[in-house]
């Protein structure tokens, strides 16, 4: 089973915030862009994704939360290695 990465840290914070592991690392491409691998399973992942787009309802306080907890790790990932 192929994991899912993605860098759009409002996607990753929405897929946090519906309870996903995530997990950040350095992109094999570009070491300068963090992206992020999701665990789960990967149909369920991508219906939570398509709940996205399709702008579904989420508790504001805590999708703002999980959204500074992903732009948290991110940047103290990029500081880590500077």
């Amino acid at each position: 089973m192929e994991p899912i990465i993605l860098s759009d840290t409002s996607l990753v914070a929405f897929l946090k915030h519906k309870n996903y592991t995530i997990t950040p690392q350095f992109s094999p491409e570009d070491k300068h862009q963090v992206e992020f691998i999701i665990e789960g399973n990967p149909k369920e992942i991508e219906f939570v994704i398509q709940c996205y787009y399709k702008n579904e309802m989420a508790g504001i306080f805590e999708y703002t939360k999980c959204l500074k907890e992903v732009k948290t790790m991110m940047y103290s990932m990029k500081r880590a290695k500077n």
